[in-house]
């Protein structure tokens, strides 16, 4: 029998039927859906309060009473907050029929599991060895490893990590001294940007940063968005001729698209509009009479990428132009999100390109700079119907340093009508030579 999709014990373990709570090893016990599987979490987990035991401390203290040997110390004094303690009825009187110590010699001579570096089991001891005394339950200090130098392929966030830590005991102020070196970063980054005037792209001012209408960040794109950038792009393909398809694409093929772009090394970014708060209404209670809150997740409102000019790949006579693509959620139409999504994807292709800004963005890989994929072409098309189409899409693209180098009329045909395309054009600030390698 179930209430509302969950099994009457996940109901008494929460005191809903009776007050009766159940034994948290109780056999079965669980969280269960209409086919005793696992249900799934509520809407509102996030916003529930966390789960404790009251009779936690209870247990410890009544583990502490029964141990065998104490590793409690005579003096509180004696006891540092790097000491290891292990009771002494841990170790083991005998293993695999033998004494501890002639199990352990021949699990070392064994070889296996393999460990990861040939030196591992050099001079290695077992724990029950490592006593301070033969009556202490403190084992001796650890030795650290020694420090050989910065690791040579520490990221950017590593190294402002390294050279803010000032030891464990004060992790909270090494968090907030590194966060705030990341943050000046990003502004000596943008400085740097902003202070090549020659570099600005045609028609755009460095000063002007994008205003959003909605409270959104960029990232690069996950497998878990599939599902939504799918339903953005099948917009595009049932209602407009902006997308050639003439029939939807499925979630694997939206992922086969991320995982062409990612081996060329070129971005794929998606803008996310953070969710938000549904207040509680004053039927809904949480344990306690506190209101409970609807937490929203984020979601997709729109996604933009690059990916090869032709079929040739990274060793054709293409090698160094790619194609950008921009689509945004209908809803969200003239709020910025094009805007944001553009900008960030030709400050990534172009190292000459003075990026605007103006919105969040998360992952270090978008604050870096450009991607390893080397550029020099970047090529916009728009399809149209109707010239009214290409006139506006020019404009907006010619503010951003694009030239119109073709006109395809009626060169396509979808849904009944003549479709024309036409070919936009940006040249990089990227120097290359004829036999160079296009991934950095």
């Amino acid at each position: 029998m179930s209430v509302s999709g969950w099994s009457i014990d996940a109901a008494q373990a929460d005191l809903g039927i009776g007050g009766i709570r159940a034994p948290v090893d109780e056999i079965d016990f669980k969280l269960a859906d209409w086919n005793g599987e696992w249900a799934p979490a509520p809407l509102n987990w996030d916003a529930r309060p966390p789960f404790t035991d009251p009779s936690k401390a209870a247990r410890i203290e009544r583990w502490l009473r029964e141990m065998k040997c104490d590793v409690r110390p005579a003096s509180a004094d004696t006891l540092l907050s790097t000491d290891e303690l292990a009771p002494r009825y841990w170790v083991p009187t005998c293993l695999a029929n033998q004494s501890p110590t002639a199990y352990f010699k021949q699990l070392v001579a064994s070889n296996e599991p393999a460990p990861i570096d040939t030196d591992d089991l050099i001079g290695v001891t077992p724990w029950w060895k490592l006593y301070q005394t033969d009556t202490s339950s403190k084992l001796q200090p650890y030795t650290p490893p020694i420090f050989a130098g910065v690791d040579p392929d520490e990221t950017p966030d590593e190294r402002l990590a390294r050279e803010n830590d000032h030891g464990a005991d004060k992790h909270l102020e090494n968090k907030k001294r590194t966060e705030s070196a990341k943050k000046a970063a990003k502004r000596e980054q943008k400085a740097k940007k902003l202070a090549k005037g020659d570099s600005n792209p045609k028609g755009t001012s460095a000063g002007t940063r994008i205003k959003p209408a909605l409270n959104l960040y960029l990232r690069s794109a996950r497998p878990a968005d599939m599902d939504q950038v799918r339903d953005i792009y099948n917009h595009y393909i049932a209602f407009t001729s902006c997308a050639p398809e003439t029939q939807p694409l499925t979630t694997p093929d939206m992922q086969a698209r991320l995982d062409s772009v990612l081996a060329s090394g070129l971005p794929f970014l998606v803008a996310c509009e953070r969710g938000g708060k549904v207040p509680a209404r004053r039927s809904r209670k949480k344990y306690g009479g506190e209101e409970e809150d609807l937490i929203l997740p984020d979601r997709v409102v729109g996604f933009a990428l690059a990916q090869e000019f032709g079929d040739d790949g990274l060793g054709g006579m293409y090698r160094f132009a790619c194609e950008i693509r921009v689509f945004v959620k209908q809803e969200y139409y003239m709020k910025g999100v094009a805007n944001c999504l553009l900008d960030k994807l030709l400050a990534l292709l172009d190292p000459g390109y003075a990026e605007a800004g103006g919105f969040e963005v998360q992952g270090e890989e978008l604050e870096g700079g450009c991607v390893s994929r080397v550029v020099q072409s970047i090529i916009a098309r728009v399809p149209y119907e109707k010239p009214e189409r290409l006139e506006w899409t020019g404009r907006w693209l010619s503010s951003l340093g694009f030239e119109q180098v073709a006109d395809l009329p009626g060169i396509g045909w979808k849904d009944g009508k003549s479709v024309s395309l036409a070919m936009f054009m940006r040249k990089t600030g990227a120097v290359v030579a004829g036999g160079a390698n296009p991934v950095a």
